[in-house]
């Protein structure tokens, strides 16, 4: 059957990234899925702070006065409990995130190609590698 359809070209064909490229997309997608991770628990926060009717008057509660208000804040037991919970497994996601962010960085630092894309206004390491694997996969 296989035979069958090569002999007349009715298979594509297709491209097989190498090892290197292959790494570089797991670390990126590692990355993004962590990412999500520590929006879903920055979400959480938000709703519990909307349902206990706290406001937190600066704009950005994951910021260093933020988090000093959400560990001091006045609350209920139980709403404290899962804000506290969401904040555990907050912290340690974005250290990691933290960390990929600084390994992608680095990475972007030795490639031209990618020095060259984040010269465009609105592109850092993160887009810049994330396109250049883009335009990799279409073109290979």
């Amino acid at each position: 059957m296989l035979a069958q359809q090569l002999r007349p070209d009715l298979l594509s064909t297709f491209h097989v990234s190498n090892q290197q490229t292959r790494q570089l997309k797991e670390l990126l997608r590692h990355r993004h899925k962590l990412v999500t991770d520590t929006l879903r628990m920055k979400n959480r926060i938000h709703n519990i702070m909307a349902k206990n009717n706290l406001c937190f008057p600066a704009s950005n509660l994951f910021g260093k006065l933020g988090m000093a208000f959400l560990s001091d804040a006045e609350r209920p037991a139980y709403p404290r409990r899962q804000v506290d919970t969401y904040l555990s497994l907050y912290r340690p996601l974005k250290e990691q995130v933290d960390a990929l962010t600084q390994q992608i960085k680095q990475m972007a630092k030795v490639d031209p190609m990618v020095q060259l894309l984040m010269t465009i206004p609105g592109g850092g390491a993160i887009t810049a590698m994330s396109s250049l694997l883009r335009s990799k996969t279409l073109a290979g």
